[in-house]
């Protein structure tokens, strides 16, 4: 037989045999719709066409990308991508159905709300490559039997990850901490199944020390818990297994836990090591069954926020978790109560030094989680507007911060505060009648957090 009619026979064996053996190694992946996952046509794309994304996201499939370029991963203090660093620029997201807010609870679907394919452009343009789902609740995700709710995963998150996905934006699935309503926080509801063993919701004139009892309780310190954090465990479980081949997919497990536990309450020192012990234990035990999901697939990334024991300090009570692939995060928000003791630019650029030296010296990478120039209306940010008015104001606080970050070389997520009236919608786009910036002001925020964050 001819050379060259051997080798031509031999091609198309070895054609058919890569196309059955890449097909079936795909269709074990399917865990998410079409448009989230890979296609079988990956790898071998991959020889054919620039890498701009990975899986076919849309009807046209303009390109197709393996998974390992664009995975993130760590090594020892820096994020990586591919074999080189990668810093991450967020954006939060404080959006779901269930939020009290106007024109958010009534929402049929994502398309309905102020959180749109369209904002997903905007951060994409603005050079943002991670949107955080900041403040998810777990009783949107469980229902209230302790049973994951399968369609919030299939009616919401899948979709909020297909627009993240189709703009080769990272995503990162985050959960909120448990508050009840008081005067200051009325967003943040507790399960009643995670207090059913307590004897109820905080309610009544103890109810700080209830949400103190139920919460520190949850994150290892009582064995009254051991199974609503069987329920957070496999909850995760489960969210890694459903996204474990989307490398656009990472995520938060909470998002400052024990923050407001604190207020009122001074045990002796023995318990906050003990609760830091607990609390460590829970979340390793916790990224060890996200780790058990994604068996099969992606190891992604797990961010870490720091537990406030005995008022958010970072140096104390804190304990290293030894796993592979964690950022340790943390928040810093200027404060103005009392400028000449705490919450200055000078203070918050130490908080922000502070935080990443304190973990890297784990040898692990941080990301600032939370920032912007003040966390509420009144009265913190009107003082910092008039403290530093000769250098003008916010503004000059705004510019600042995104050069310290710059100079600090962290990761980090802008919480769009705006200064102080709410979400990012209300500084770009008038949607709720809340708008408080001029066009001009909020043109100066995105273009100093492109200029100079990155």
């Amino acid at each position: 037989m001819p050379r060259t009619t051997q080798t031509a026979i031999l091609s198309v064996l070895l054609a058919l045999c890569f196309a059955c053996s890449s097909d079936s190694l795909i269709k074990d992946k399917l865990e998410l719709p079409a448009t989230i996952t890979p296609s079988s046509n990956d790898v071998r794309a991959e020889k054919k066409k620039p890498c701009h994304f990975y899986g076919k996201v849309n009807a046209t499939g303009d390109g197709y990308c393996p998974a390992k370029e664009v995975l993130l991963y760590t090594e020892g203090i820096r994020i990586m991508r591919n074999g080189k660093e990668f810093r991450i620029y967020g954006m939060d997201v404080d959006h779901h159905p269930l939020l009290n807010k106007p024109d958010k609870s009534s929402a049929d679907s994502p398309y309905e709300t102020l959180f749109t394919p369209d904002d997903m452009d905007f951060f994409a343009e603005n050079g943002f490559n991670l949107v955080p789902l900041h403040n998810i609740l777990m009783e949107e995700m469980i229902d209230g039997e302790g049973n994951i709710n399968e369609a919030f995963f299939r009616n919401w998150i899948d979709v909020w990850v297909k627009w993240a996905t189709q703009r080769k934006l990272y995503i990162s699935i985050g959960m909120s901490s448990f508050f009840v309503p008081d005067m200051t926080w009325g967003v943040y509801p507790m399960p009643q199944w995670l207090a059913d063993d307590y004897g109820g919701k905080p309610e009544g004139a103890n109810w700080r020390e209830q949400m103190r009892t139920i919460t520190h309780g949850f994150y290892g310190l009582d064995k009254r818990s051991q199974g609503k954090r069987e329920v957070y465990y496999q909850l995760w479980k489960y969210i890694a297994n459903r996204y474990k081949h989307n490398p656009f997919v990472l995520y938060a497990p909470t998002n400052e836990p024990l923050h407001h536990t604190f207020q009122d309450f001074n045990p002796d020192e023995s318990y906050w090591h003990k609760l830091a012990r607990a609390y460590t234990n829970t979340m390793t035990q916790l990224i060890d069954h996200i780790r058990e999901g994604e068996k099969g697939g992606l190891e992604k990334l797990v961010f870490v926020d720091r537990a406030y024991f005995k008022e958010g300090t970072f140096v104390d009570y804190q304990l290293p978790i030894e796993r592979d692939n964690i950022v340790w995060e943390y928040h810093a928000y200027t404060d103005a109560s009392d400028l000449s003791e705490w919450g200055s630019l000078a203070w918050w650029k130490n908080q922000v030094r502070e935080g990443r030296d304190f973990f890297h010296a784990w040898n692990k990478p941080v990301h600032v989680g939370e920032w912007s120039t003040h966390n509420t209306v009144s009265p913190g940010f009107w003082e910092i507007e008039r403290a530093y008015r000769e250098e003008g104001g916010w503004k000059y606080i705004h510019k600042a911060q995104a050069q310290w970050l710059r100079q600090m070389k962290v990761s980090h997520s802008w919480f769009h505060y705006t200064q102080t009236a709410g979400e990012y919608w209300n500084v770009i786009k008038k949607r709720d009648g809340q708008r408080v910036l001029t066009q001009a002001e909020s043109d100066f925020i995105f273009a100093t957090l492109r200029n100079h964050s990155r």
